[in-house]
């Protein structure tokens, strides 16, 4: 059998107080303690640049890493933007603007292969328009067949993109796009929701909190699942939100921000292992009406939204979700 050593390449070794650095996975004995330990990655939040233009309700590239990333569309004090920028990781830039001014809308993709669909145009209306990004321009592609807004919860690539419920009339609908044109899934949301989070891909999609009937009276916790074909409940939420963002896959997802009963912006986070939801470090700004992107749950953001009650109280603050190292003392739990 394989020792420690032969595995990782050092010893485990006796300390009298933890060392400030022996890189992720390291093991040794603290001699005052009485205990091993190690050093573990354990998620938390961190400030990123600033969005070029302070609004909420945009979409985003849902795929997209911290590194490279695209967030487009909005609103500002009841003007519904055109606007698009792009993410390098550190600072947003403008880019090529939407043909359709949107807000409330759905979003997938990647920075250079994105799809924008759904949401409220001028004046206030919903719509089933759908335009796709090449990294340089967009396009018009096929409309969806529910016009629907507050469809934050999307999910999926540009070629396997996936829109569920939403307004208005609180929606189970569930609708895929392979890349030319959508198609109504047979399988419908267990519970009408519109103003809920959402992430992962078109095979293995995640839904969770939101407002559902009657109308405006209840914030859920409510949690399911799409393998390709039906949902399934999953376990609820420990927060009951709406208006709120999530990334990573559904297995291994995280929710951030939105509405709890109050109403009050949140900067609370949770964490999905494929059954249940667990508390995680809080966000530095609370919103709602916030984009949301990850590929991971470590490797998620948090941009743009509302503070608070006044349609004027947008920020453009980003914030960054990944793995910092940490000591852990090791149990036998």
């Amino acid at each position: 059998m394989a020792t420690y050593k032969q595995i990782f390449g050092k010893a485990i070794k006796s300390l009298a107080s933890d060392p400030s650095a022996e890189g992720l996975g390291q093991i040794w004995y603290n001699t005052v303690s009485n205990t091993y330990k190690t050093f573990l990655k354990p998620a938390a939040w961190s400030a990123g640049g600033n969005l070029t233009t302070s609004r909420d309700s945009m979409m985003a590239s849902r795929q997209g890493p911290i590194s490279a990333n695209l967030a487009y569309g909005g609103v500002i004090t009841g003007t519904i933007q055109t606007t698009a920028e792009s993410y390098d990781g550190s600072s947003w830039t403008a880019t090529t603007a939407l043909p359709t001014a949107r807000q409330l809308g759905g979003g997938a993709g990647t920075q250079t292969a994105a799809l924008a669909f759904a949401g409220r145009i001028p004046p206030n209306t919903p719509t089933a328009t759908t335009e796709s990004w090449n990294g340089t321009a967009w396009t018009a592609a096929d409309a969806m067949g529910t016009a629907r807004y507050l469809v934050n919860a999307s999910a999926g690539t540009q070629t396997a993109a996936l829109a569920f419920g939403g307004n208005p009339g609180y929606l189970t609908a569930t609708e895929e796009f392979d890349g030319t044109s959508w198609a109504t899934s047979p399988g419908s949301m267990n519970i009408p929701r519109g103003d809920m989070g959402g992430t992962g891909l078109q095979t293995a999609a995640l839904a969770f909190g939101g407002t559902w009937y009657p109308p405006g009276t209840f914030v859920t916790t409510y949690t399911e699942s799409y393998d390709g074909s039906s949902w399934t409940s999953q376990g609820v939420l420990n927060t009951a939100r709406r208006r709120t963002a999530g990334g990573g896959p559904s297995a291994s997802a995280v929710a951030f921000g939105g509405l709890v009963p109050g109403p009050a912006a949140t900067t609370s986070t949770e964490t999905f292992d494929g059954s249940s939801w667990t508390a995680a470090s809080a966000m530095g700004t609370g919103r709602y009406y916030l984009g949301g992107t990850g590929p991971t749950a470590a490797d998620s953001m948090a941009i743009g939204g509302l503070t608070s009650g006044a349609a004027t109280s947008h920020t453009n603050a980003t914030e960054e979700y990944t793995q910092a190292e940490a000591v852990k003392t090791i149990t036998t739990s």
